[in-house]
């Protein structure tokens, strides 16, 4: 099970992490009363319907559903486990927490906190070279050279690898870091020759470029080569490692992400130094795929932050398809795509120095759809004058079209191609639905989408057996009511159940809370629990007392009871022998009585209650 972190733990976590703080670190929330309301962050809106209650520390989205405590909002926001967001928001209350280790086993796996604070230290060994070494004069002269000097420097916190092959493992061994932690991470290259094994440094005479995943955790590095005479691949990546994957890792992301909730649209160029120049002018939604083809990972990873992307792309061939095969992966995940074609024989980095920011800012303003794009590649290629060119550029466009993810999108689609090949909208919607009945499943290769997070599921619990819970919660005092006269066998839901039994056990406790007794990780309990303790009141008309409301459920519940009990008498007299069927026969005679006693309202009902005849 690996390692835990006791109730109490968890609890001064939480305690020590005002939930407004927290939330407000992420989005703009305004006051509204005793609370706090803002645009949902889950889901986009124009009119405010996420709620904050400082006062119960929690919040609710009034319209995806979405809520919880401040460790379920780092989950949703940021796709991390419930351990992880302990950890953030440990940190982040300068808390040292002690975990229980709930499996002897969990001793030897790797603790890759351990290896992010490796990292760290790594990233600080390259600065510190950068800095002060004589030898790094040439990469000081370079970052210079190249305008990547000063405070971009230190944001991205560039660094130098020596030309030594071993000064990071010297290094290494006098902190303590053995080969093989620095080998897991991917910082050393093993070498064996006959019975003899060797380890010499990665990186020699590189600029040395932090890769950080989006919480800001060093992950591993790019090298960049001095000058174009030197040996070896202009940049080298760290390897694959149990940190570092290229198919989900997107540079810059922790720099971006903020930005790019704040404007729901992330830009997406090829190269980490295009990234790099993109923010040092200030387009801070700029993240970089670091040279490797877009995946289903990398667009999940934007869907978490934006609606809308726009590719930056070469103009050249090979630019614009890898444009499309990236555009088709975003808009599978439910992404909006928008292309910008950069000019001939420039990238982001060359266009900034050279035409400046606002050349830039007016290419992605104008950054066209992707079925636009393809449409204009299309007729640079193809012979539209002929029959059987506009049937192969249909024939590709409408391939386009059924990765969008929208209904809407998709029509907006199919008008365009009308205008632009001159085919009716009719005839591209028969041949739309066609392509997509022979279309090849691709769910063996597609990538796998994230796991939904049980917040998002929709899940329906009895409406009758909410309302109870909601009594409860907003009225403790009807606790001894509800003891009295329901059991748990006239409960159907096991969250309801699980809820109510809870209520009615700490009924004498002021500071009970639901969300501290039930799973942390538990999305769907802590987004159902925040709707009820913070929805409008359902239950109550403002002339009907809380006693007299809990009564019409108990009563509504308990007829609910009986008749599913009824109902399973019945589907089994059918299924015995007429000798059998007496006494089935009699407890079905008495249901029928007690369900007549209990629909003539409480008075008559009490007594039945009082003394109920429980099979179950």
């Amino acid at each position: 099970m690996g390692k835990m972190l006791s109730k109490q733990v968890i609890e001064d976590i939480r305690s020590r992490n005002d939930i407004t703080e927290v939330i407000g670190a992420y989005i703009r929330l305004k006051r509204a009363g005793s609370a706090f309301k803002a645009l949902c962050p889950f889901h986009k809106e124009k009119t405010p319907s996420f709620q904050v209650n400082p006062h119960k520390q929690i919040f609710h989205c009034f319209g995806c559903g979405k809520g919880g405590d401040v460790f379920s909002f780092l989950m949703e926001y940021e796709g991390m486990s419930f351990i992880e967001a302990a950890k953030v928001l440990a940190e982040r209350a300068g808390m040292n927490i002690e975990w229980e280790d709930a499996d002897s086993r969990a001793a030897g796996r790797t603790d890759k906190n351990r290896l992010y604070q490796v990292h760290e230290e790594v990233v600080q060994f390259y600065r510190e070279r950068l800095k002060s070494a004589p030898a790094a004069e040439p990469a000081r002269a370079y970052l210079k050279d190249r305008q990547l000097d000063g405070e971009i420097g230190d944001t991205f916190q560039f660094g130098y690898a020596p030309d030594e092959w071993d000064a990071l493992i010297t290094w290494g061994r006098k902190k303590g870091f053995s080969i093989e932690l620095l080998d897991e991470l991917g910082l050393v290259i093993k070498s064996e020759k006959g019975d003899k094994t060797h380890y010499y440094d990665r990186f020699r005479k590189r600029i040395m470029i932090p890769i950080r995943d989006e919480l800001g955790r060093p992950i591993a590095f790019t090298g960049r080569v001095l000058s174009a005479d030197q040996h070896g691949g202009k940049y080298v990546n760290s390897p694959e490692t149990i940190l570092f994957s290229k198919s989900r890792a997107l540079f810059a992301v922790d720099k971006a992400r903020r930005a790019i909730v704040d404007e729901r649209r992330a830009i997406v160029c090829e190269g980490q130094i295009d990234a790099i120049r993109c923010h040092q002018a200030g387009l801070i939604t700029v993240v970089a795929s670091q040279g490797t083809a877009l995946t289903g990972q990398h667009a999940h990873l934007l869907k978490r932050y934006a609606d809308e992307v726009v590719l930056m792309l070469d103009a050249d061939k090979a630019g614009e398809d890898a444009a499309l095969r990236g555009a088709h992966v975003l808009m599978d995940a439910g992404l909006s795509v928008l292309i910008a074609q950069l000019p001939t024989g420039e990238d982001p980095d060359t266009m900034l120095l050279n035409q400046g920011k606002d050349a830039f800012l007016a290419l992605v303003d104008n950054a066209q759809s992707v079925v636009e794009f393809q449409l204009n590649i299309l007729a640079a290629r193809e012979d539209l004058s002929t029959e059987a060119g506009v049937m192969r550029a249909e024939r590709a466009v409408l391939e386009t079209i059924q990765h969008a993810q929208s209904a809407l999108l998709r029509d907006r689609f199919v008008q365009q191609v009308s205008e632009r090949l001159g085919v009716r909208e009719n005839a591209l919607r028969v041949d739309l639905k066609s392509q997509a009945d022979h279309r090849p499943s691709t769910r063996e290769t597609q990538p796998l989408p994230p796991r939904q997070s049980p917040a998002t599921r929709k899940t329906r619990h009895p409406h009758d057996e909410l309302a109870l819970v909601e009594l409860l919660l907003a009225h403790p005092g009807i606790a001894p009511l509800v003891e009295t006269y329901l059991t748990p066998y006239d409960l159907t839901d096991p969250l309801c159940r699980k809820m109510t039994l809870l209520l009615i056990e700490h009924q004498d406790d002021p500071g009970f809370r639901l969300l501290d007794h039930l799973d942390a990780g538990d999305q769907v309990s802590n987004s159902l629990i925040t709707h009820l303790e913070m929805a409008p009141s359902r239950v109550l008309a403002d002339e009907i007392p809380p006693e007299r409301a809990a009564q019409d459920l108990i009563l509504c519940l308990r007829r609910n009871s009986l008749e599913r009990e009824r109902a399973h008498l019945r589907s089994v007299m059918q299924a015995v022998e007429p000798a059998e069927q007496s006494e089935l026969q009699i407890r079905s005679f008495e249901l029928t009585h007690q369900l007549a006693a209990l629909r003539q309202g409480w008075s008559a009902a009490v007594p039945f209650l009082e003394n109920p005849d429980r099979s179950e």
